[in-house]
């Protein structure tokens, strides 16, 4: 018997042995290739987008020891935290070994060294989402096979929407990697839960997962929908029985539930009677604050929610519900959330302002007015088909989602319906007549590929059991699936090369307005930037209107105006403006939807007068000289510099 065993064990090392070598032969061309692919993305031009001068911003003001962050709306705190530790890094390092003068201070050194700044960020960006793809390899191979973790790391890997919004800097990789880890820290937390119905040899790793999903949601907010009620079902789901859980522990879930109770409703009652002491939120003449106005039917329905919870309980059948479908344990969860989210949004506690101007930002600019005024249903079928075609963007990843949602179900895999379910939620996750934009679902797609790995997954486990083919034919066989998975489903990789090289024809194109701009203009002119044409001066602008400290040097005497389109931020002005054919659908016609006259079109409008063209198609770039003196308005010079305008950004 002790020979039998000895040999399982030694043939049980080399299986693992043999999965692990085959594992990293197939992972480490994988993400050479996507960091071939990713390659000339780290090093296109610095001012490229609006979408990393927010993030930019704040980890400059960091640097500068100012931690009174004004970016709240994803709000992406631990990676701006981290961005800046790793620039002080650099900048120390090379003061240490004699690169940098030592009269060169950290701020000198940052602005004469932007682009660099900019590159290490993009890294850190594709280094999680290189990571991501390791950690859903790994949590696959859990809850499949190895072959099941080899389809989903390519489907992840290769969709759309995560590798372009990959390709510069964002936050969702890292929310990505820190959803995945909390994952498995849980998972880990139920096997010992399962072997010893011990709490005390679980409870650490149960704590872990919520703190990573809290880290998540300070790095992307809205990712708390797509984490949180993917770990409970797993924590409810993946424990049958009711565990013996210690004395302070009951106690403790006790009390939170009742001081929960205690905190709507005073909250509640604050915000009717529309008196917050010690806040700036107080009644003003229009009514309450709008962000508060938003959350007290929340507060309301949780104070119900609380009062009907509390009766029930006292019901034995009820009783036993709540301990099977809401254990403690939920309590440590829950606890490790909140201690991961304000660990990694500290600057929420003395900036929270900011953070409600953001969630009311969101509940106007980027309201979707092309289907405010659909019925229900038509809305909720577009909406349904547009983020699907997000999830699945080819027919083949479609089936294969299709096929893996039915047999989940049939099976009743009770680690793998959450998934299921979680990828259901996404399309119940925001309101529906906000902007669709695609990043939106990134959190989820993990969830999907992992669905549409498990019928390849199980079909491997039928063929091996049945078959009980060599290691040689396996590897074979899945070098052909994984071939023609590559060839059939949408290459995100490709896209984002091709993608990084149009834009860079565009930033070319800009430049060349810009040394127009310095050489031509006069040297206190007015300069209308719009999106498609934020060029250097616009995030030095962009860092000065949100009190970034700048040095003096970077501006060079014109006014310039980060352009959104109003027609109302020109008048009593004349300058010049540069704009790009693509605005013209964002300043025109989108913002004239939302607010009639608002909306500019340099192109047919009489004020303007074109000047200089450089490029063509989605790279021309057009100078104009515009004339707003006539206009009876006051003059607004500079819009609202801290908000993208829902058309225009990708927040």
């Amino acid at each position: 018997m002790e020979t039998l065993i000895s040999n399982l064990r030694a043939q049980t090392l080399w299986l693992s042995r043999r999965t692990t070598a085959l594992s990293a032969l197939y992972l480490v061309p994988l993400l050479a290739l996507a960091t071939y692919y990713f390659e000339p993305s780290l090093f296109r031009s610095w001012f490229f987008s609006s979408d990393e001068y927010v993030f930019v911003a704040e980890v400059i003001r960091f640097l500068n020891h100012d931690f009174r962050q004004h970016f709240f709306d994803i709000p992406g705190t631990p990676f701006m935290f981290l961005s800046a530790a790793l620039w002080a890094l650099v900048y120390h390092w090379q003061a240490a070994v004699g690169l940098v003068p030592p009269e060169i201070g950290l701020q000198h050194f940052t602005f004469h060294h932007l682009p660099a700044l900019f590159t290490m960020m993009r890294g850190i960006t594709l280094s999680f989402y290189l990571c991501s793809v390791i950690l859903l390899f790994i949590l696959a191979v859990k809850l499949t096979n190895w072959v099941g973790a080899c389809v989903a790391s390519l489907v992840l890997l290769g969709s759309p929407t995560y590798s372009y919004y990959s390709s510069f800097i964002r936050t969702e990789s890292l929310t990505v990697c820190l959803i995945l880890i909390s994952i498995l820290c849980l998972l880990r937390g139920i096997e010992r839960l399962r072997d010893s119905r011990r709490l005390a040899h679980c409870s650490i790793f149960i704590v872990l997962a919520g703190f990573c999903a809290g880290l998540a949601a300070a790095s992307r907010f809205h990712s708390i929908t797509a984490s949180l009620p993917l770990l409970l079902l797993l924590l409810i789901c993946g424990v049958k029985y009711v565990a013996v859980y210690p004395r302070w522990l009951q106690l403790s879930w006790k009390y939170v539930f009742a001081c929960g109770f205690v905190v709507c409703g005073a909250a509640a009652l604050a915000i009717y009677s529309g008196h917050l002491p010690g806040t700036d939120l107080n009644r003003n003449a229009g009514g309450w604050h709008p962000t508060l106005s938003n959350i007290y039917p929340f507060l309301i329905l949780s104070v119900s929610a609380y009062l009907i919870a509390w009766t029930l309980v006292k019901l034995p059948i009820a009783n036993s519900l709540f301990d099977r479908f809401l254990p403690p344990t939920v309590f440590l969860l829950l606890f490790g959330v909140l201690f991961g989210f304000f660990l990694g949004t500290p600057t929420l506690l003395w900036q929270y302002n900011y953070f409600f101007e953001s969630i009311q930002m969101y509940n106007n600019d980027y309201i979707d007015q092309t289907r405010a005024h659909w019925p229900l249903i038509k809305n909720f079928l577009w909406f349904l088909h547009h983020y699907i075609a997000v999830i699945a963007p080819n027919r083949l990843s479609l089936l294969l989602m299709t096929i893996g949602v039915l047999l989940i179900l049939v099976a009743r895999d009770r680690y793998l319906v959450p998934f299921v379910v979680t990828g259901w939620l996404f399309f119940v996750s925001k309101p529906i007549n906000l902007l669709p934009l695609p990043h939106h679902v990134i959190a989820w797609l993990p969830f999907w590929a992992i669905v549409a790995a498990y019928p390849v997954a199980k079909t491997y486990d039928a063929t091996r059991n049945r078959h009980r083919s060599s290691i040689r034919l396996t590897v074979s066989g899945l070098t052909v699936l994984i071939g023609f998975l590559v060839f059939n489903m949408t290459s995100g990789l490709r896209g984002v090369a091709l993608k990084t090289a149009q834009n860079e024809e565009r930033m070319t194109s800009i430049a060349s307005a810009t040394d127009w701009i310095k050489k031509n203009t006069e040297p206190n002119a007015t300069i209308a930037i719009s999106y498609f044409c934020f060029n250097p001066d616009t995030f030095f602008v962009w860092l000065r209107d949100n009190d970034v400290t700048i040095p003096s040097s970077v501006l060079d005497g014109r006014q310039y105006i980060v352009w959104w389109g109003k027609r109302s931020a020109l008048e009593g002005l004349q300058g010049y403006a540069c704009v790009s054919p693509s605005d013209r659908d964002a300043i025109k016609f989108r913002l004239d939807l939302a607010s009639p006259g608002e909306g500019t079109d340099p192109y047919t409008d009489k004020e303007f007068r074109l000047l200089q063209t450089y490029g063509h198609n989605e790279a021309q770039i057009d100078i104009f000289r515009f004339d707003f003196l006539d206009q009876s308005a006051r003059p607004s010079r500079l819009p609202n510099q801290n908000k993208t305008p829902s058309s225009q950004s990708s927040n």
